[in-house]
């Protein structure tokens, strides 16, 4: 048979019945480059979904005596030809519209190898959980996962903040994505009764934001003056 061949045929030498069964085993799913979701897809991306269950009243309902040959190769190409045949009838294409766009549009080659690296690790540790190795491994992983992710998407983000620093409408886009565009904080009741009281939630929310936003963020203590004034002293010239 070819190299590429996408059907492999074996003979069962067991005395099954009065002849030696011989069964067909043909990868119908070929995946090549094009075809592989990546986690960019964009309008050029092709995805391809078989429906098995249709596959399956085609092949059950064909009358297969359609492909007797006196000829065995004749015979075994119809066979494969049929079966390309249902399945590319079977068989519907998707274009990468914005329904298939990526959740993780951070997600790289790199990462998504070590993610890779992380699952088969954790498959070998479930069924040997007190092998020292392959806990070893998935623990190793598992953390690298956590520390290449995070990694990841602050350079990503930070490079689209970076990007879209002229223009305020796509960077306040980038912040409501990134941040789900929903405020934690709720400032007004539902019910405000007069403008009296509209002005004193304002001004409790104003003067309370300050402190809540300065929580919010991580600072280094600046140096104390003296440790200041020695570092930045100007030299007598």
């Amino acid at each position: 048979m070819k190299k590429n061949c996408t059907a492999v045929c074996e003979v069962i030498h067991e005395a099954i019945t009065d002849h030696h069964p011989v069964h067909c085993i043909y990868n119908i799913v070929k995946v090549t480059k094009n075809q592989t979701r990546s986690c960019q897809t964009g309008p050029d991306t092709l995805l391809k979904r078989i429906n098995y269950q249709v596959l399956r009243s085609y092949l059950l309902s064909f009358e297969w005596s359609l492909i007797y040959d006196n000829n065995i190769d004749t015979e075994f190409r119809n066979l494969l030809d049929v079966i390309q045949y249902f399945t590319d009838k079977s068989t519907t294409y998707t274009s990468g519209d914005r329904r298939n766009a990526s959740i993780c549009p951070w997600m790289n080659k790199n990462l998504l190898g070590v993610i890779n690296q992380k699952v088969f690790w954790y498959k070998k540790h479930r069924r040997y959980p007190k092998h020292p190795l392959y806990q070893a491994q998935y623990k190793y992983f598992r953390n690298l996962v956590t520390k290449l992710t995070h990694e990841r998407k602050r350079s990503y983000y930070t490079d689209m903040v970076f990007r879209a620093k002229q223009d305020p409408r796509k960077l306040w886009s980038i912040i409501n994505n990134v941040t789900g565009g929903k405020s934690q904080d709720k400032i007004l009741p539902e019910n405000i009764g007069s403008v009296g009281e509209l002005c004193e939630v304002f001004n409790n929310y104003f003067s309370s934001i300050g402190p809540k936003l300065a929580d919010s963020f991580r600072y280094t203590a600046a140096p104390d003056p003296e440790t200041y004034l020695t570092i930045y002293r100007p030299r007598n010239s």
